[in-house]
């Protein structure tokens, strides 16, 4: 998923996965089933590492830049 979104910025990025997430609430009666925690956390992890973020800082980091670059955005709006 993240290897999609690179070309993205933070925000967009988050934007996306909110909406992906309103989609699946959406659609919580259709062929859409739900994957076990374990599996979701285990595949977010691998494209994180794949991202380059490897440690809890460099999540940390990421997590940082994020809100940096939202708040930048609300004051520009």
């Amino acid at each position: 998923m993240l290897n999609l979104a690179k070309k993205l910025s933070l925000s967009e990025q988050i934007i996306l996965i909110e909406k992906m997430i309103v989609e699946v609430k959406k659609n919580k009666s259709s062929q859409y089933s739900l994957m076990p925690i374990e599996r979701l956390q285990s595949e977010f992890a691998k494209d994180l590492a794949e991202a380059g973020y490897k440690s809890r800082e460099d999540i940390l980091n990421l997590v940082r830049e994020v809100k940096q670059e939202i708040s930048q955005e609300r004051h520009f709006s």
